[in-house]
């Protein structure tokens, strides 16, 4: 796997799926999302065009992820596959893979899957912009000294693995949301963040409704 073809997302604090669900209309970072143009006609500009409700709507945000999809001819993974998604980026010590707990589920989770083909889905996140107006502290910012922790323990991560995998990094968020949304074999755990937690509860949505794969 050549990990140099993972994304990285520098300084993405306006579209951070999980935080912005829990955001009013008004608040600054979804105005920046409404006003500003290269948001229009993403997953969550769409959202936030159609909800009419202050708290978070998943099965209208499933269906606007949906008619992303169809709209964008985005091609999904089959039943011969099993999505892994891993977060990399900001926070690789408690909610990335220098947390053993998550190193632990992904891997006891694969032998659920022995005969699947196994995609990792990550692209490298750092939710915090230089002299940020809305975040504090500079955790989250990118540095090349996390990069390349990063880069390490996901080569560690994967001789662990138990065969070999492929790569699923997009630098449009939405084409790995809609992917991991849209499988149907789905490893991801919450204890990996927010975006973890949305992807799950959407596609428990997604494979409750039994849809096809494309």
């Amino acid at each position: 796997m050549d990990l140099s073809k993972i994304e990285i997302l520098k300084g993405n604090e306006i579209y951070r799926v999980h935080d912005i669900l829990n955001f009013p209309k008004g608040h600054g970072i979804t105005k920046e999302l409404l006003e500003n143009p290269i948001y229009k006609d993403t997953i969550m500009y769409d959202y936030f065009q159609k909800t009419t409700n202050e708290n978070k709507d998943l099965n209208l945000l499933y269906e606007v992820l949906k008619e992303y999809q169809e709209k964008n001819s985005i091609q999904l993974y089959d039943d011969s596959y099993v999505l892994l998604h891993v977060r990399t980026g900001d926070d690789f010590r408690n909610r990335g893979l220098m947390n053993l707990g998550n190193i632990k589920f992904y891997l006891d989770s694969l032998v659920e899957y022995p005969d699947k083909k196994i995609v990792l889905v990550t692209a490298m996140h750092y939710g915090n912009k230089e002299n940020s107006k809305y975040y504090r502290g500079e955790k989250n910012l990118y540095r090349e000294d996390s990069y390349n922790k990063n880069i390490e323990l996901l080569n560690n991560f994967i001789e662990q693995l138990p065969r070999e995998a492929e790569l699923c990094s997009n630098s449009n968020i939405d084409i790995d949301f809609v992917k991991l949304v849209m499988c149907k074999n789905l490893i991801a755990r919450e204890q990996a963040g927010g975006f973890a937690k949305i992807i799950i509860q959407l596609n428990k949505i997604n494979n409750a409704l039994e849809r096809p794969t494309f």
